[in-house]
């Protein structure tokens, strides 16, 4: 038993310091790369090139890669979009922001009005949080319009395919409440290196609800310093 709450603290320290790093990293995503060259755009496909080696030999899932392409065809025919991706975004900090507890809360009043300006522990001070965190990321989050060409290509397509079912086992709440506003899981692939940590909270809340506490209050003591 002992053991099992250190792996379990562990991960508390883990998640707290990566989405500790999510927020204030001055870093932005890697997976677009600009060059002012001829007005091209260059993109890196460092990991693309591992998803299509996957899914050249996963054959076992096939069948239903074809059906999650023909899904991935009809996601652009929405066409993609800064919003969509801030959009996806808000979900995901939203849903990890709504299921701190009050007690939690209440133990933060002065570093917490310090970040937003609120006084009072209510649902606008969650709401101003959620609104914070959301910012850090999308000010990282580097987009280009040719997302939609780029998307035809392979090794984007098998990211796409194998991001959204990675989070379909990491996170089925996730997963589906994505899914269902218009697909957005399908491009989870592009900003999972900043969600990634908020999604691994949601789940441990599921078995560790203090571990989850736990994870709010270090994150906001580190940013309120």
């Amino acid at each position: 038993m002992i053991v099992n709450r250190e792996i379990i603290m562990s991960s508390v320290e883990r998640i707290s310091n990566q989405i500790i790093a999510s927020l204030k990293s001055g870093r932005q995503n890697l997976y677009w790369q600009y060059t002012t060259i001829i007005g091209d755009t260059v993109i890196d496909f460092s990991k693309d090139i591992g998803y299509l080696a996957y899914d050249f030999l996963d054959t076992d899932n096939r069948w239903a890669n074809h059906s999650e392409t023909i899904r991935l065809i009809s996601r652009l025919r929405y066409g993609v979009s800064n919003d969509d991706l801030r959009k996806l975004v808000i979900m995901v900090v939203a849903e990890y922001t709504k299921s701190v507890k009050k007690s939690a809360l209440e133990s933060l009043t002065e570093k917490l009005a310090k970040l937003t300006g609120k006084y009072f522990i209510n649902n606008i001070l969650m709401h101003d949080i959620a609104s914070l965190f959301t910012n850090k990321i999308i000010s990282k989050i580097a987009f280009n319009s040719s997302l939609s060409l780029a998307t035809t290509l392979g090794g984007m397509r098998s990211r796409s395919i194998y991001g959204a079912r990675e989070l379909s086992k990491k996170s089925p709440s996730i997963y589906f409440m994505l899914k269902k506003e218009k697909d957005l899981d399908l491009l989870y692939f592009m900003v999972s290196e900043f969600l990634d940590p908020f999604v691994d909270a949601i789940k441990l809340r599921e078995t560790d609800p203090e571990g989850f506490n736990k994870i709010f209050i270090n994150v906001i003591n580190k940013l309120s310093n």
